[in-house]
Protein backbone atom coordinates (compact mmCIF):
# COMPACT_ATOMS: atom_id res chain seq x y z
CA UNK A 1 0.00 0.00 0.00
CA UNK A 2 2.87 2.36 0.75
CA UNK A 3 4.20 1.97 -2.79
CA UNK A 4 0.78 2.96 -4.17
CA UNK A 5 0.78 6.17 -2.11
CA UNK A 6 4.35 6.85 -3.21
CA UNK A 7 3.45 6.32 -6.88
CA UNK A 8 0.37 8.56 -6.67
CA UNK A 9 2.32 11.23 -4.78
CA UNK A 10 5.08 11.32 -7.40
CA UNK A 11 2.69 11.16 -10.35
CA UNK A 12 0.68 14.09 -9.00
CA UNK A 13 3.88 16.00 -8.24
CA UNK A 14 5.17 15.53 -11.79
CA UNK A 15 1.78 16.60 -13.12
CA UNK A 16 1.77 19.71 -10.91
CA UNK A 17 5.32 20.54 -11.98
CA UNK A 18 4.43 20.09 -15.66
CA UNK A 19 1.30 22.21 -15.40
CA UNK A 20 3.25 24.92 -13.62
CA UNK A 21 5.83 25.05 -16.40
CA UNK A 22 3.06 24.94 -18.98
CA UNK A 23 1.51 28.02 -17.38
CA UNK A 24 4.88 29.75 -17.23
CA UNK A 25 5.65 28.97 -20.87
CA UNK A 26 2.25 29.89 -22.32
CA UNK A 27 0.14 32.09 -20.02
CA UNK A 28 -2.71 32.77 -22.47
CA UNK A 29 -5.97 33.82 -20.87
CA UNK A 30 -8.00 31.11 -22.63
CA UNK A 31 -5.83 28.42 -20.97
CA UNK A 32 -6.07 29.89 -17.49
CA UNK A 33 -9.23 28.17 -16.22
CA UNK A 34 -8.29 24.61 -17.20
CA UNK A 35 -4.65 24.95 -16.19
CA UNK A 36 -5.53 26.30 -12.75
CA UNK A 37 -8.23 23.67 -12.28
CA UNK A 38 -5.91 20.78 -13.14
CA UNK A 39 -3.02 22.19 -11.13
CA UNK A 40 -5.35 22.57 -8.13
CA UNK A 41 -6.47 18.96 -8.43
CA UNK A 42 -2.86 17.78 -8.78
CA UNK A 43 -1.89 19.88 -5.77
CA UNK A 44 -4.65 18.32 -3.67
CA UNK A 45 -3.58 14.81 -4.70
CA UNK A 46 0.05 15.62 -3.82
CA UNK A 47 -1.11 16.78 -0.39
CA UNK A 48 -3.37 13.80 0.32
CA UNK A 49 -0.92 11.17 -0.93
CA UNK A 50 1.90 12.86 0.99
CA UNK A 51 -0.01 12.68 4.24
CA UNK A 52 -0.98 9.11 3.42
CA UNK A 53 2.71 8.31 3.12
CA UNK A 54 3.42 10.15 6.34
CA UNK A 55 0.83 8.02 8.11
CA UNK A 56 2.32 4.79 6.78
CA UNK A 57 5.89 5.77 7.60
CA UNK A 58 4.99 6.73 11.19
CA UNK A 59 7.78 9.32 11.46
CA UNK A 60 5.70 11.93 13.24
CA UNK A 61 5.87 15.49 11.98
CA UNK A 62 9.58 16.37 11.68
CA UNK A 63 10.94 19.68 10.40
CA UNK A 64 11.70 18.42 6.91
CA UNK A 65 7.98 17.78 6.42
CA UNK A 66 7.25 21.42 7.28
CA UNK A 67 9.81 22.54 4.69
CA UNK A 68 8.25 20.22 2.10
CA UNK A 69 4.80 21.66 2.86
CA UNK A 70 6.10 25.18 2.31
CA UNK A 71 7.61 24.02 -1.00
CA UNK A 72 4.28 22.42 -1.93
CA UNK A 73 2.41 25.66 -1.18
CA UNK A 74 4.88 27.67 -3.25
CA UNK A 75 4.77 25.29 -6.20
CA UNK A 76 0.98 25.29 -6.05
CA UNK A 77 0.95 29.08 -6.30
CA UNK A 78 3.35 29.42 -9.23
CA UNK A 79 0.82 28.49 -11.94
CA UNK A 80 -1.53 31.23 -10.80
CA UNK A 81 1.32 33.70 -10.51
CA UNK A 82 2.42 32.88 -14.06
CA UNK A 83 -0.93 34.05 -15.40
CA UNK A 84 -0.91 37.19 -13.27
CA UNK A 85 2.71 38.26 -13.75
CA UNK A 86 3.64 37.26 -17.29
CA UNK A 87 6.77 39.39 -17.33
CA UNK A 88 8.24 37.43 -14.40
CA UNK A 89 8.26 34.09 -16.26
CA UNK A 90 12.02 33.52 -15.97
CA UNK A 91 12.03 34.26 -12.25
CA UNK A 92 9.06 31.96 -11.69
CA UNK A 93 10.76 29.22 -13.69
CA UNK A 94 13.87 29.33 -11.53
CA UNK A 95 11.82 29.63 -8.36
CA UNK A 96 9.87 26.49 -9.33
CA UNK A 97 13.07 24.57 -10.04
CA UNK A 98 14.58 25.72 -6.75
CA UNK A 99 11.45 24.85 -4.82
CA UNK A 100 11.39 21.31 -6.19
CA UNK A 101 15.13 20.94 -5.57
CA UNK A 102 14.68 21.91 -1.93
CA UNK A 103 11.77 19.49 -1.52
CA UNK A 104 13.73 16.62 -3.08
CA UNK A 105 16.74 17.42 -0.88
CA UNK A 106 14.52 17.35 2.21
CA UNK A 107 13.01 13.97 1.43
CA UNK A 108 16.32 12.27 0.63
CA UNK A 109 18.56 13.75 3.33
CA UNK A 110 16.02 14.63 6.07
CA UNK A 111 18.39 17.10 7.75
CA UNK A 112 16.10 17.83 10.70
Amino acid sequence: MISLFHFVHLLALFTLFGLTFSAIADPRVERKKKTLMYSGIASLVVFLAGFGLLGFLKVGFPGWIVVKMICWLALSAFAGLAFRFREAATKLQWAAIGTVAIAVFMVYYRPF
